[in-house]
């Protein structure tokens, strides 16, 4: 029995390492399959006690190895459809038709081109940064908040989650605790986090607040550009555009990560 719940918890961390890489929306890398043949080696070596096999071993590798070679093989083929040069330049069709009618009738499109490169370049970067600095936000938030004394020891964490197992009654509950501790406690935290930012609007703040950070940003990207192109040539050509474009980005590259084919 012990066996088969350390072979389960394995399967399960080994499935959410597969699904994170596979949300990334990169293309497949043979690194993969090793980090998790060194996931389970490390797991296996932890639970020596139980003395298995080879052949158990083996055969969990396989399971596992077989279930992350079909999700990294829809992570390839999605990659490689996303990537193909014939669908980016149909996607963009409009765009380039556009572009065109309004080079043929000698149209200023410094606004349309503007408001193109905030929708495809510094919105989804915005969002990403904005999204990527939450997570410390929040585990600082929910160490330092109102329930921070039951993060602040490990006893005092321990003594919580017993608390609240009493407090339940649910017989399920206490399974879960004895047989997968590791993912019990897990999902404890994210529903304690959940309950902490679904009622208030702290999230919304901190959103906000690192919002108005790399706005401010932004328009700093934006003015130290416009001084490097004044202090340039005046001559408006495609150039100068494009140079203009790559100041503001290389000014962001620290915070922003822009995506090259909006841009």
């Amino acid at each position: 029995m012990k066996t088969q719940q350390m072979s389960d918890s394995i399967t399960e961390q080994c499935r959410q390492f597969i699904l994170d890489k596979v949300r990334t929306g990169t293309d497949y890398h043979n690194t993969y399959i090793r980090e998790l043949l060194n996931m389970i080696d490390e797991r296996l070596e932890s639970n020596k006690e139980l003395e298995t096999s080879d052949r158990f071993e083996a055969c969990m590798k396989l399971h596992i190895c077989g279930i992350a070679a079909r999700a990294f093989q829809q992570m390839h083929d999605r990659f490689i459809k996303v990537n193909d040069p014939r669908l980016c330049l149909e996607q963009y069709k409009e765009q380039y038709c556009a572009d065109f009618k309004d080079l043929f009738h000698e149209r200023d499109q410094c606004q349309k081109k503007a408001e193109e490169f905030t929708q495809l370049c510094l919105r989804p970067a915005v969002r990403a940064y904005v999204t990527k600095c939450l997570g410390p936000d929040i585990v600082d938030e929910m160490l330092m908040g109102k329930s921070s004394v039951d993060y602040s020891t490990w006893s005092f964490f321990q003594f919580s989650v017993l608390k609240q197992l009493l407090s339940e009654k649910k017989f399920e509950n206490y399974v879960k605790y004895i047989q997968s501790y590791e993912d019990f406690v897990k999902k404890w935290i994210f529903g304690k986090i959940t309950e902490r930012f679904s009622t208030e609007n702290s999230i919304v703040e901190l959103e906000e607040r690192h919002l108005k950070e790399i706005i401010h940003k932004i328009k700093g990207a934006i003015a130290h550009a416009q001084k490097r192109q004044s202090e340039g040539s005046h001559c408006k050509d495609s150039r100068n555009i494009r140079k203009y474009i790559q100041d503001i980005c290389s000014n962001l590259a620290e915070e922003l990560v822009i995506a090259s084919d909006g841009l």
